[in-house]
């Protein structure tokens, strides 16, 4: 089985390679392994080396892929998750998820019943010394775009939603501009995609505040990916968006709300713009809840607190199981196999990577309603990273976007990068 691992290098110089030239793309390179799949397809590798960024001036890490272990305290909110979480990434007491109010327990062995899985490419794609975080990525329109929230911080009053364009058809060289940019702190952005029009959901939350409480969900209305509508609240101000969802000509999303009667609720709309409630997923002090629909029309959400839910049409009751708690968490239908990723800690799954935190990419096993961990995305500063998307590619292959950035500090301006990863089922 091959695996990733990334051996060390202390100059690219001294091993024969010629020397990266400032805006270069962090990748991914390696010993061929050769392509099984024929023309047309990336070549697979088995030993790689990442190349560092060149705003930190540090020469390629190196990373033996193991196993990871979940990090407490996800029965929080993302906003104030930031203040325990990140503040002491660096620090003692990562426990594992022992019991089901907390997410479960993390599954460190993987299953021989499911596909692993081969990272083919791995690019820096954005470093600009600001933080760059909570990517959304898709096709659409021939190209390729990206949107992400930018900041000085983690959670700053300046934060506004900004733009990567791909070339035609393919996703590489980048372009950037500003997308979006309301009052307040544009804390993430939820793409929802239709042939026609994109719609943007850009949660806001209050950076002055000890927490970062959001303050409401708005959306702006684009037929181009340029020119944007004024944006507009969405369904009840107290509620945060996450992820939206198109299913058989109707559009469904997660919305949290963490004050008062704290839940998680499933809404339905017809225009992307008006959004009835479904149903009630999970009640309690529950946030980021990624949607999935499977080809039987089941639907699945995966909740950062660890909590797999499972429904059914008309999707008014739910079946909940525990599983790994996931920072963020994304999921995608790759082929017939459900990936999840999200933020993980590297005390579950230790490597050799700098500090504590990862994105790591799972599988679901659906008979075991387990989370069996198979990778995780190389990086350099392990400290304020993940929150990635998927976007599938084909039977076998997806994109991931995620991000990589310093230890967070309250009041400090920290920079934090974007990564996009091409990985293949094998």
């Amino acid at each position: 089985m091959a695996r990733l691992y990334c051996r060390p290098r202390r100059r690219l110089e001294e091993n024969g390679a010629e020397p990266r030239r400032p805006g270069t793309p962090f990748q991914i390179r390696g010993a061929n392994t050769g392509n099984p799949h024929g023309p047309g397809f990336p070549t697979l590798y088995r030993e790689t080396t990442i190349m560092s960024s060149p705003h930190n001036g540090r020469a390629p890490t190196s990373i033996p892929i193991r196993r990871q272990k979940i990090p407490s305290g996800w029965n929080r909110s993302r906003r104030a998750f930031v203040q325990t979480a990140l503040a002491t990434a660096a620090l003692p007491g990562w426990g594992p998820l022992a019991s089901a109010a907390r997410g479960g327990v993390a599954h460190s062995n993987r299953s021989a019943n499911g596909p692993d899985v081969l990272l083919e490419r791995v690019e820096k794609i954005h470093a600009d010394g600001r933080w760059n975080g909570r990517p959304s990525i898709f096709f659409w329109k021939n190209h390729y775009w990206i949107f992400f929230r930018s900041g000085s911080e983690h959670l700053s009053s300046d934060g506004r939603i900004s733009l990567l364009k791909s070339t035609a058809n393919q996703p590489r060289q980048w372009q950037l501009t500003e997308a979006l940019d309301t009052p307040g702190d544009d804390a993430e952005v939820h793409m929802l995609v239709t042939p026609a029009r994109l719609f943007a959901y850009v949660v806001r939350c209050d950076a002055a505040s000890q927490r970062g409480d959001p303050i409401d969900t708005q959306v702006s209305v684009s037929d181009d990916g340029h020119h944007w509508s004024p944006p507009q609240p969405c369904y009840d101000p107290t509620f945060s968006w996450w992820k939206p969802v198109a299913h058989r000509g109707r559009y469904y999303v997660a919305a949290d709300i963490m004050r008062g009667d704290r839940r998680v609720e499933l809404l339905q709309s017809t225009d992307g713009i008006r959004w009835q409630p479904v149903s009630t997923i999970l009640q309690g002090a529950f946030t980021e809840t990624s949607l999935l629909f499977l080809p039987d029309d089941s639907l699945l959400a995966f909740t950062r607190q660890g909590r797999l839910s499972i429904s059914k049409p008309p999707y008014t009751t739910w079946e909940s199981s525990p599983i790994n708690g996931l920072g963020g968490p994304a999921a995608a239908l790759v082929g017939d196999t459900v990936l999840v990723a999200g933020r993980t800690s590297s005390e579950s799954f230790p490597d050799d990577q700098p500090g504590t935190t990862r994105t790591g990419i799972f599988r679901l096993d659906r008979e075991q309603k387990r989370l069996r961990w198979v990778t995780h995305m190389p990086l350099i500063w392990g400290r304020d990273v993940s929150y990635p998307d998927f976007h599938v590619l084909d039977k076998r292959r997806a994109l991931i976007a995620c991000y990589d950035g310093q230890g967070y500090q309250r009041g400090a301006a920290k920079q934090a990068d974007l990564l996009l990863a091409t990985l293949r089922l094998v």
